[in-house]
């Protein structure tokens, strides 16, 4: 691993411990949500059960023909996820976390995550890097209707949810959370990035 992606790294791992929290707090820090816009086009989505396809299943589909569903039971499924990035610097998606909260799920609570190898094919950028555009005009990926066709067209979809009755209907909130690392065009330095969305999801 080169320096460049253990610093990022590191930088991932003290924004998820809540470093991030005490930097944006400082008068000189940059504002981790300043340059960034995530959406959800449709926030009410469903719980659902069986097994499902996620981003990098389709996109291993083009190539092996055989259709992998890795996505478990209970699943959520946004049909569309935004992300708009308003800078000239290049913007690496770490990590999106996606906590459920609701009555019926087990414990009240529920959090799970996509990688770096989900969100490449969710956003439709190789390494799960955006770049900016020279003059810092907004990027806008929606991962429903992205243009490079070498990605599939998918949604935002997480598994696994835990149910304490599966017979019993319920809305659960959720939240969103995109996190990044972004490198400043000119000078190279790494900042954190992060944004948070919301929306509700029915169980029946």
């Amino acid at each position: 691993m080169n320096a460049k992606k253990l610093k990022s790294r590191i930088l991932l791992l003290l924004i998820s411990v809540g470093w991030l929290a005490q930097v944006a707090g400082c008068g000189s820090a940059k504002d981790p949500g300043e340059n960034i816009v995530i959406s959800l086009p449709s926030n009410h989505a469903y719980i659902v059960p069986g097994e499902g396809a996620s981003c990098a299943d389709l996109l291993s589909f083009r190539t092996s023909g055989e259709l992998s569903k890795s996505i478990s039971e209970f699943r959520l499924n946004y049909p569309s996820f935004v992300v708009e990035w308003s800078s000239k610097d290049s913007l690496e998606v770490t990590m999106i976390r996606v906590t459920l909260n609701g009555s019926n799920i087990t414990g009240t609570e529920t959090t799970l995550t996509l990688d770096q190898t989900e969100i490449a094919p969710l956003l439709g950028i190789s390494d799960a890097v955006l770049y900016g555009n020279a003059n810092g005009s907004t990027v806008k990926i929606n991962s429903k209707t992205k243009d490079d066709r070498n990605f599939p067209r998918c949604g935002l979809q997480v598994g696994g949810i835990g149910l304490v009755d599966n017979k019993k209907a319920f809305v659960a909130r959720v939240t969103i959370e995109l996190f990044g690392v972004a490198t400043e065009s000119d000078t190279g330095e790494l900042y954190p990035v992060r944004k948070t969305t919301t929306g509700t999801a029915e169980y029946f």
